[in-house]
């Protein structure tokens, strides 16, 4: 697989920004910077920045009390790289309690506006609380500190230094995830499977999960959003950049947890989200812990979970996607 270098903003928060166009009713929005790739070596947008503008752009439009718990929708079609995407903001409903946005994404393509992503986002006013308890993850959060995690980097040498990978391999790696690196200090927990085949790029690497059923396996990485935090300090910009980390991995999950990668596969690409925000306030500055498991698949689709907590242990969100998982036709190009 051939991964091109690309540019993308300094941090998060502006990559996923999103500015007013000129309407009347403040209800389109255009992002201010074009979609990036993530994981994928065509030029076409990582789901995660498509769901993150809209976010952003819907967010604008509800009153500073109502804070985001869902986002469900379906990915409608591939964005490119090469030009900035449009937000159409549909206001669905406003009450004292909850406010609804309906959000189409589209980017022009040979002078049409295609559709991309639809989502309907609802938000909902912080009530008293009657209930406070949180799932855990697989691997307990006191046995899996950042400090204890290892590093994209060193993963990488590890690989290359074990022969699991060749030295071309790894700086494809890099190129592939490279938004990633630059947008999250990121610590896999070492008994993950991700963290010990590369997400699957290590095709030969040995995990100490190899012996469970595919819907057992789990693979989890602490996270902290790097850059200045002034520049996601709003409730706005949180919600974007988690919509936008929570995409992450899921539509080839089933490939890490089986030791394959995207060229193992004939197409493979995220269908629906269903994003739920289960705290009112999210700082991504901060260590989060996100889990990723994968549940059923069948029919040429799979289904699969991103689960995310704080260090005090709340779960903070949670992602579902059904994705495309084609078997490949002919014989593939290996990386």
């Amino acid at each position: 697989m051939n991964f091109q270098k690309q540019s993308f903003a300094p941090t998060l928060a502006e990559q996923v920004s999103v500015k007013p166009v000129g309407t009347d009713d403040g209800s389109l929005f255009e992002s201010v910077y074009c979609p990036i790739r993530m994981g994928n070596a065509a030029p076409i947008a990582y789901g995660g920045f498509t769901l993150g503008v809209a976010v952003a752009a819907a967010a604008q439009t509800v009153p500073s009390t109502h804070k985001l718990y869902s986002v469900l929708g379906h990915y409608l079609g591939p964005a490119s790289t090469s030009s900035p995407v449009r937000i159409q903001i549909h206001r669905t409903r406003d009450t004292k309690s909850f406010a609804t946005r309906r959000a189409q994404v589209t980017q022009d393509h040979n002078g049409q506006q295609r559709t991309c992503l639809e989502v309907l986002l609802d938000f909902h006013v912080v009530e008293d609380a009657l209930f406070r308890y949180s799932e855990p993850p697989a691997y307990p959060l006191d046995a899996a500190r950042p400090e204890d995690g290892i590093s994209w980097e060193a993963q990488v040498a590890k690989h290359v230094a074990n022969k699991t990978i060749s030295r071309k391999v790894a700086a494809v790696a890099d190129m592939a995830f490279a938004p990633s690196e630059a947008f999250f200090e990121g610590r896999g927990v070492p008994e993950g499977v991700s963290s010990q085949n590369l997400l699957g790029i290590a095709k030969t690497a040995k995990t100490t999960q190899d012996d469970l059923p595919i819907t057992s396996k789990w693979s989890s990485v602490w996270q902290r959003m790097r850059g200045d935090r002034q520049a996601a300090a709003s409730d706005a910009a949180q919600w974007a950049c988690l919509a936008f980390i929570m995409d992450g991995a899921l539509s080839f999950l089933p490939l890490t947890h089986s030791n394959r990668f995207l060229d193992d596969a004939g197409a493979c690409s995220s269908l629906d989200i269903a994003l739920r925000v289960f705290q009112p306030h999210v700082d991504l500055s901060q260590w989060h812990l996100r889990q990723a498991m994968t549940k059923t698949a069948d029919a040429g689709r799979t289904y699969s979970e991103n689960v995310l907590w704080d260090e005090q242990g709340r779960m903070v969100a949670s992602m579902t996607q059904q994705s495309i998982m084609r078997a490949p036709s002919r014989p593939r190009s290996k990386m």
